[in-house]
């Protein structure tokens, strides 16, 4: 399944949010907007609303993001992946798939660093062979 830059931008900032910021998952429009233009992304992006929706409507048909309604005392729709159930991976993968989507071309050890902030590795010759497996 290919995904578009703008696809693997806003999939990459979910399944980084639910990992690092579980009690504001699933997240809004705006949360998602802001993470996606944070800076230290590669490449460097300024989407609007339109395209992260844009974005968003296209995972969800296939299958790798929902909406969420609004809950008693909230205003807005919130967003969550679903790529975990979709493509059956573990707490690692999605942390290493989402490094790749949010870093571009990076060494092995980046991956490593950076993975190891989204899920928990006991060590490194995992991300090695998540990287394999994903290869």
């Amino acid at each position: 399944m290919e995904l578009t830059a703008a696809e693997g931008r806003v999939l990459g900032c979910l399944v980084e949010r639910e990992a690092i910021a579980p009690d504001d998952y699933p997240v809004t429009l705006n949360a998602l907007r802001l993470a996606c233009n944070q800076p230290g992304r590669d490449p460097v992006v300024a989407f609007d609303d339109r395209t992260v929706e844009d974005a968003l409507l296209s995972l969800k048909s296939k299958g790798l993001a929902t909406f969420v309604a609004p809950g008693p005392g909230e205003r807005t729709t919130r967003y969550r992946h679903r790529a975990a159930g979709r493509w059956r991976m573990g707490p690692g993968e999605l942390a290493v798939l989402a490094v790749l989507l949010l870093h571009g071309v990076q060494s092995v050890s980046q991956v490593r660093e950076r993975a190891r902030r989204l899920a928990r590795f006991t060590d490194p010759a995992e991300v090695d062979a998540v990287l394999d497996a994903l290869a």
